[in-house]
């Protein structure tokens, strides 16, 4: 069952690949996986951040500082643009704007 912000999260991410024209044709199914890819990545993150707010007693924005660094570092599964939804899909998944 897809709830109301994973179908916002995955407007948001096609979005990404629009400005392509290849996108309708060509990119898919590549777009596709690099959703399924970027959304479990998110996912798991999620549930790491919350063990490590919790047990380590890091502040949450030290957390969102190292987690973004890692995602943008050049051997990174993700682009930049993804590293930048799958932050802002972390922050709806962890509720950072609500704090």
């Amino acid at each position: 069952m897809i709830v109301q912000s994973q179908t916002a999260a995955l407007r948001a991410f096609v979005q990404m690949y629009s400005a392509d024209p290849r996108a309708e044709q060509e990119l898919g199914p590549v777009i596709g996986e690099r959703y399924e890819i970027c959304e479990n990545l998110a996912r798991a993150l999620a549930e790491q951040l919350r063990d490590m707010e919790r047990t380590l007693g890091i502040s949450s924005a030290a957390v969102r500082e190292r987690i973004e660094t890692g995602l943008n570092r050049q051997e990174s599964i993700v682009t930049a643009s993804e590293a930048h939804w799958v932050m802002a899909r972390l922050a709806d998944l962890l509720g950072w704007y609500e704090r």
